[in-house]
């Protein structure tokens, strides 16, 4: 035990003298203190971040070297000399023009290239550009040189105006346009106002005319309709289609004797007057003036000698002016026509019968 016991006590000596030893505090020259750990640990982090940014700059820099960036400045025009270049010329001439309104500003050397290119040290051979002289004097306006490849362009918002011209009877086709479909749809009053006023822009225009006409007359106002149709006569004397319809209405009216003398003074030109003429007879036989029913029928057969009504009309006319021969030669001749029918032809032949001596 005492053995055990000595080397223990010979343990805790060494112990007690290597912690003696760690506790003694070196002797410092001058007085100086240690320097803590962390203090040496902050330095070295600095210096590493400096020297990584010393680095990134390095490479920046490089960088940007190899690719410059083109950085366009606003370009001062000054007023030229006399000693300056056409290019020059170009870009004060392109000053000068007034700018449209409410655009946003461009810059010089958007609108001419030639400005850019001498700014570039591009080499000449790639870029070939031709400027045409003129004589005018440099202080002149005068407007910029514009390529078909880019053609001028309004400025937005721009609201262009054109005036077209619509003839009168243009104007009073559109109002019977408008009257038709008013008439259709019930609207006569608002369709009878368009064809008046297609007729004040158009008098020559006859069909508004009738249809103005007919409206009066279907609404029963038969002076109006005769006065429209009058005031057309006035103006264009003659006009078969006003007089056909003038002299229809007065039959309709039962006023046939105002009827025929209205066809009393038409013309015996044929086609035009065809059916001026066919009434003319018809009305003529009816208040039994047999003379100007004769003559009216003469003409109309001699026109056209296939009609077998017309024959028929003018033999009747002969009849009652007691010319049976000319009656009898007149049914001959409507017997004529395969369109009569059965009826009228058993007529025919009774009264040849009758005439025949």
């Amino acid at each position: 035990m005492s053995l055990i016991n000595q080397v223990l006590k010979d343990i805790d000596s060494r112990e007690q003298q290597e912690l003696a030893a760690q506790r003694t505090v070196p002797n410092l020259s001058h007085g100086q203190k240690a320097k803590p750990a962390w203090l040496f640990f902050l330095l070295g982090t600095l210096g590493s971040v400096g020297v990584l940014l010393a680095l990134l700059f390095g490479w920046r820099m490089l960088t940007m070297d190899e690719t410059p960036v083109a950085i366009q400045e606003p370009v001062e025009l000054a007023q030229p000399e006399a000693t300056d270049t056409p290019q020059e010329q170009v870009l004060v001439a392109a000053e000068k023009q007034p700018q449209p309104p409410q655009a946003e500003p461009i810059h010089a050397s958007q609108m001419y290239p030639v400005a850019q290119a001498a700014a570039e040290p591009a080499a000449p051979a790639e870029q070939e550009i031709t400027i045409e002289e003129t004589e005018e004097p440099v202080g002149e306006e005068r407007a910029p040189v514009q390529t078909a490849e880019q053609p001028p362009k309004a400025p937005a918002g721009h609201m262009q105006i054109e005036r077209t011209q619509v003839s009168a009877q243009q104007l009073a086709e559109q109002r019977f346009q408008q009257a038709m479909q008013a008439l259709q749809q019930g609207d006569r009053q608002a369709g009878a106002k368009d064809l008046q006023e297609a007729l004040v822009l158009a008098p020559s225009y006859h069909e508004a005319r009738e249809q103005l006409a007919v409206y009066y007359f279907s609404q029963g106002f038969l002076s109006d309709a005769l006065n429209v149709l009058e005031q057309g006569l006035e103006q264009f004397p003659q006009t078969p289609r006003l007089m056909l319809l003038q002299a229809r209405m007065l039959e309709r009216a039962e006023q046939k004797d105002m009827a025929l003398r209205l066809l009393e003074r038409v013309d015996n030109r044929l086609p035009e007057y065809a059916d001026l003429l066919i009434l003319r007879g018809a009305l003529a036989h009816e208040l039994e003036q047999f003379e100007l029913a004769r003559s009216t029928y003469q003409v109309l057969t001699t026109w056209r000698a296939s009609e077998g009504r017309w024959w028929l009309g003018l033999a009747m006319a002969e009849e009652e002016l007691a010319h049976p021969s000319a009656a009898i030669e007149a049914y001959r001749n409507a017997l004529t026509d395969p369109s009569l029918s059965v009826a009228t032809r058993t007529f025919i032949h009774q009264r040849i019968e009758e005439l025949q001596p």
